[in-house]
């Protein structure tokens, strides 16, 4: 029940019950949208967008880069048209005067406007970039659902009000007002350097990066460059996995990175098991060297059961967290690619069942230990162990015993 009595406090100390109610309910009637895209071009990259339809004006609500001829796209339930396009000029956005490729419709290539249900993952039959359309939508794009795009590979500071915990909270109560404000997304805490191994950081529920300052800080400078995905934590977290997959392959096409390190925490490590789960289904472009998740409820979390079945509102992500969700499950059933050098990291308190929030059944479990190359257990708190000395020192010479 703890999730619920923060729930309490934070409506009586902060946003209407309303309002909380009225996101949750959106963020919660998000579909899956899936498809192929035929004859795309091998110079130019191609995007597959989501389209409503107002007084004969389509208008471009969820965009996403096309890879390997596939894509996923998420979107609120509704109407919405598909169409594939080219970006002719590069410059990652459509514009109106990119020639368009024939929408998935009648021959006269009039868009043909489906029903998406809510958390409904659909199968959209083929789109074929074969010949130029006359028609034109609007470049006007639902900034709740792209600035986190605009962010991927923005060079941020752990100062920035994006790490603060009001925003945090945002995140969790009012994910997409979070989106609208902040965005999130991929982004980098110093410049690019070719020569350096991105370690990217990834948070849980409630969190921000700032969690990890110390590993951050103890990494050495000369070899390793820190990345965070920053991401609001009410979210679906397939969701965010799906963004995840799309923003390190623009990165990777963009900058050419060969490899990666990745550390996760809490609810961030069932983030990183999905995106694995789903990176490595794809023709990868970049190698997953390490990948390291610390107090992450990995066989799910009763507590986020419970706020399923009591609370009056319910967070998208608990759904996802909750013990016997449809999401752990087909996690736990999904084995760790033994390339994959893993490490399975927990902590705990005296007397306790786990670290505080995290009971140790919920993560660490036989089949985690069996997959991952090292298990590393310490004395501490859910979130104030990754700031103490020994687990600081564990994840950086984990991280930089990685071969350059």
């Amino acid at each position: 029940m703890k999730y619920v009595w923060l729930f309490m406090v934070f409506v009586c100390a902060s946003c209407s019950l309303k309002n909380i109610q009225q996101e949750a309910e959106e963020a919660q009637s998000a579909a899956t949208l899936t498809g192929r895209v035929e004859s795309v071009s091998p110079d130019k990259k191609s995007y597959v967008g989501a389209l409503t339809s107002t007084n004969g004006q389509y208008v471009l609500q969820a965009v996403t880069e096309v890879k390997n001829g596939s894509y996923r796209i998420n979107v609120p339930q509704g109407q919405y048209a598909i169409a594939a396009y080219t970006d002719m000029n590069e410059n990652g956005k459509f514009d109106s005067d990119v020639d368009l490729s024939t929408y998935w419709g009648d021959e006269s290539g009039s868009p043909m406007v489906l029903e998406y249900a809510a958390s409904e993952t659909v199968a959209v039959p083929d789109l074929e970039i074969s010949k130029i359309s006359d028609r034109h939508f609007s470049t006007d794009l639902n900034s709740r659902y792209y600035k986190h795009r605009d962010n991927i590979a923005k060079r941020v500071s752990l100062e920035d009000p994006i790490f603060s915990e009001s925003a945090a909270s945002l995140g969790v109560w009012q994910p997409l007002s979070y989106l609208e404000s902040y965005g999130g997304g991929l982004m980098f805490l110093q410049e690019f350097d070719a020569e350096k191994t991105p370690v990217i950081f990834v948070h849980g529920i409630f969190g921000t990066t700032k969690s990890f300052s110390n590993v951050i800080e103890g990494l050495d400078k000369e070899r390793y460059q820190s990345w965070v995905l920053q991401y609001p934590s009410g979210l679906r977290l397939g969701m965010v996995s799906d963004y995840w997959v799309e923003a390190l392959n623009k990165i990777a096409d963009d900058y050419g990175v060969k490899k990666v390190i990745v550390v996760a925490h809490s609810m961030g490590g069932l983030v990183t098991r999905d995106f694995v789960r789903k990176y490595t289904q794809q023709e990868n472009p970049v190698e997953l060297s390490k990948v390291i998740t610390v107090n992450s409820p990995l066989n799910g979390m009763p507590s986020a059961k419970s706020g399923v079945e009591y609370s009056p509102i319910i967070v998208p992500s608990w759904f996802d967290v909750a013990s016997d969700s449809e999401f752990v499950q087909e996690l736990k059933e999904w084995h760790w690619p033994a390339e994959i050098d893993y490490t399975l990291v927990a902590s705990y308190l005296p007397g306790k069942t786990g670290d505080g929030v995290v009971a140790i059944e919920n993560s660490v479990t036989y089949k985690l230990q069996a997959e991952a190359r090292k298990f590393y257990l310490a004395q501490g708190e859910h979130t104030q162990v990754l700031a103490e000395s020994e687990m600081v020192n564990f994840l950086v010479n984990e991280i930089e015993s990685v071969p350059q």
